[in-house]
């Protein structure tokens, strides 16, 4: 899939894919989840996040933490993020 294809499918520009690939820009948590749904992937496989935590202490603090970090988010972008987390936990 060429960069201009993916751009399309997911509606920024191609120079954003190229500077994504690069490192030099993001993408949105929206755009993020588009690319998800058209590769049919989940976040962890598109992110390679894997992170084990067998302390619960420390599972707390993430949980705290993650919480924290949505008190200052807008509710569209909670949204997103409760639909994302429950989707995983499924």
């Amino acid at each position: 899939m060429s960069q201009e294809d993916l751009a399309s499918e997911i509606g920024v520009g191609a120079v954003h894919i190229s500077d994504v690939e690069r490192g030099a820009k993001g993408l949105g948590l929206d755009k993020l989840i588009t690319v998800c749904k058209y590769f049919n992937i989940s976040m962890d496989d598109l992110l390679s996040i894997k992170v084990v935590v067998h302390d619960d202490k420390k599972k707390l603090k993430m949980i705290a933490d993650i919480t924290k970090a949505l008190e200052s988010l807008d509710a569209p972008t909670v949204a997103v993020i409760r639909a994302m987390v429950c989707a995983l936990a499924d």
